[in-house]
């Protein structure tokens, strides 16, 4: 064995090379997990709950309280049952920024924002404001949705009874902008 891999940071015990290595599978399989979860309960708090945004802010709330009472406990219980998989510094960052970043994509903060963002340029468009002339042919059809049976106007206003919601419409620009 190297020396580096036996050297131990006196103020925590741990093995310096081990805990320096944040991105490991089991992390980033416990991330994806809590990712997960974080964007399944803004959802549920919001919609059956009937609480407060859980992913609204910088540090969104949903993000603490999946990390607090998934991770923080699974490591725990590691540290007494088999306390080599314990979970180290670098991988339990990991895991809290995956579910972090995770946080903004449903709710307010980023597809909420996104969704009217795209479908805007077409309902907002009038003869007064000229964007049908100056902006919308410059729009690329796979950044926006297309607006050829006034589907954008459906989005605001609300599809008429019956009809079915226009996904032919929307999966390409979903898709591009989901790739970011």
């Amino acid at each position: 064995m190297s020396a580096l891999s036996k050297q131990i940071d006196p103020q925590v015990g741990e093995d310096v090379l081990a805990s320096s290595r944040g991105i490991t599978i089991r992390a980033v399989m416990l991330g994806t997990f809590i990712s997960i979860l974080v964007n399944l309960l803004p959802t549920y708090s919001a919609y059956i709950v009937h609480s407060s945004r859980m992913v609204f802010g910088h540090l969104p709330m949903a993000t603490m309280v999946v990390f607090t009472l998934v991770a923080l406990p699974l490591n725990l219980l590691l540290r007494v049952v088999k306390p080599a998989w314990v979970l180290h510094r670098g991988e339990m960052v990991v895991i809290f920024c995956m579910g972090w970043i995770s946080a903004s994509i449903p709710a307010a903060n980023f597809m909420g924002l996104l969704i009217g963002a795209i479908a805007a340029p077409h309902y907002y468009a009038t003869a007064e404001n000229r964007w049908g002339e100056y902006l919308l042919e410059y729009l690329p059809r796979w950044a926006v949705p297309s607006n050829s049976g006034g589907q954008m106007t459906w989005f605001f206003e609300g599809k008429p009874p019956g009809a079915v919601i226009p996904w032919d419409a929307w999966l390409g620009p979903l898709l591009w902008w989901g790739s970011f």
